[in-house]
């Protein structure tokens, strides 16, 4: 059986990432059992502070992205399964 070898970023890699961060970075990748793996180097204080805001504000709006999809989606399947004589919910005659 041939088992997956464990990649783990060199650290000159994530040196020279550092390099051209201007402040640090957080790299957030899989492992070979997709499990998350967090990367990252600041140079100080502030600027961890400010790319964890910045983070956390991305993640709201991915949500806000993926729910307002969702909810598009399923308004559209509720109206494409009315029947075309149908002119509502609750509009009994």
């Amino acid at each position: 059986m041939n088992k997956k070898q464990k990649f783990v970023f060199p650290e000159s890699l994530l040196a020279q990432v550092n390099e051209c961060s201007n402040g640090g970075f957080l790299l957030v990748n899989f492992d070979e059992d997709k499990n998350p793996c967090v990367y990252f180097q600041f140079d100080d204080g502030l600027s961890s502070l400010a790319i964890l805001s910045y983070t956390e504000n991305w993640a709201q709006a991915m949500k806000n992205v993926n729910n307002n999809i969702l909810t598009q989606s399923l308004e559209k399947s509720f109206t494409e399964d009315l029947p075309e004589d149908d002119e509502g919910f609750g509009n009994e005659k």
